[in-house]
């Protein structure tokens, strides 16, 4: 293992939104949210960068909210370059609550159906968090994502991915207080 990330982490997390237990129920998985995890030199602490109500934010960890079960994940792929081409997205992007509604419909129509509706209705200046996440992890180009557009990716496709690849492995929390 390269830890070529020894600072960045991939996150997965079942929150206790009522709309989180709605999502881990359409897409029959563990969690429901997803951020990245960074130890910032400039503050000299851990920050995440996620997707709340508000859009994409950069925070710092003890503002993060409506944890419960999390989950960290460490790459052997560079994502740093992949997350700076991603930074004007912070603090400008705001939430897509539309793309969520229609990535729970495309899941639950799958569900229910069997069948695969193509594409979600998708906003270019607002995100979703396992978007944001899904964006970051095929401009990583990393194994797995080819096929994916980011729009379709829920965090339950995020976390297969991590936890089926070998460039994936799965830590403790860095600072200690994440429930886990």
């Amino acid at each position: 293992m390269s830890n070529v990330n020894p600072d960045m982490l991939i996150c997965l997390s079942a929150t206790d939104v009522w709309y989180g237990k709605l999502i881990r129920w359409v897409t029959d998985s563990k969690v429901n949210h997803t951020f990245v995890l960074y130890n910032s030199k400039f503050w000299n602490q851990w920050r995440a960068v996620e997707i709340d109500e508000t859009g994409v934010v950069d925070k710092s960890v003890w503002r993060l909210k409506n944890l419960g079960y999390v989950e960290h994940w460490r790459c052997d792929i560079d994502l740093v370059p992949a997350m700076r081409s991603l930074e004007a997205h912070v603090g400008s992007a705001r939430y897509d609550w539309l793309g969520l509604l229609t990535g729970m419909i495309r899941s639950l129509f799958l569900k229910t159906t069997g069948r695969e509706l193509k594409r979600a209705v998708h906003s270019q200046s607002e995100w979703f968090c396992s978007e944001f996440v899904a964006e970051l992890l095929i401009r990583s180009n990393i194994p797995g994502t080819e096929k994916w557009r980011s729009a379709n990716v829920s965090p339950g496709q995020i976390r297969k991915l991590v936890m089926d690849s070998t460039c994936f492995h799965e830590e403790k929390c860095p600072f200690g207080w994440f429930p886990e």
